[in-house]
């Protein structure tokens, strides 16, 4: 299982300029998904630099966020206001090196199991009918399984939602014809577990747990397939 963490980073790249910097990473950073996010049995995978630097969850070609300035390269924060950049060649490099690693851990999984599963994970901001937890799902999530983990949740008192406020999920470059790749995100509402100052609030370890409990879910999914391949 590969745990796909794009937005958890805060740090900036000096190449970058960007006003009212520590608002925008306030609003735009997954805050604390690299630990929120964690099971024995998976991999994670983080981005070292913020969203602000460059986004490696966007896509190469045909990126719908490219027609408000937020492809891969963002030209607008989060206010609107531009960001300026020195080298934008060193970025796309950064860009290009984490789809590499994805894209070998995923065929390394598949050397050695009969399915590869990534688990794309992120948090956002509250809003007006906006659910506890998002599963982001299409075509390369298991129907069975993303039930299992909304009744999941539901079962704790969560209201979950599938692809709202954002969906679909991470494939890997050149594995989107490859049926033993499974895919699924993962959004959790901050104000579960942040406080008004984007600092870990009490119920913080209570939404860990849970998060692993749905990954748990995930892990015997696998393990299901391994014992019937």
């Amino acid at each position: 299982m590969l745990l796909h963490i794009p937005h958890s980073s805060t740090d900036i790249l000096q190449d970058v300029e960007v006003s009212n910097l520590q608002e925008n990473l306030n609003l735009l950073t997954d805050w604390f998904t690299d630990e929120l996010f964690f099971h024995e049995a998976g991999e994670p995978i983080i981005f070292k630099y913020s969203r602000l630097c460059i986004d490696v969850e966007r896509l190469p070609e045909n990126e719908p966020m490219e027609k408000s300035g937020q492809g891969i390269l963002y030209e607008k924060d989060a206010f609107g206001d531009p960001i300026k950049r020195k080298n934008a060649d060193f970025m796309m490099k950064l860009y290009h090196e984490h789809h590499y690693f994805l894209n070998q851990r995923t065929g390394w999984t598949l050397a050695y199991f009969p399915k590869a599963f990534i688990v794309d994970c992120h948090s956002f901001l509250d809003g007006p009918t906006r659910p506890d937890i998002c599963l982001g799902i299409g075509q390369y999530t298991p129907k069975d399984m993303y039930f299992d983990i909304r009744d999941y949740f539901s079962s704790h008192g969560l209201y979950i939602a599938f692809n709202i406020p954002y969906e679909g999920s991470i494939m890997p470059h050149g594995f989107e014809n490859n049926s033993d790749v499974k895919s699924i995100m993962i959004e959790v509402n901050k104000k579960l577990y942040l406080d008004d100052k984007y600092k870990k609030n009490s119920d913080f370890k209570n939404i860990q747990n849970l998060i692993e409990g749905a990954l748990d879910i995930i892990y015997e999914y696998e393990e299901r397939n391994i014992r019937e391949d």
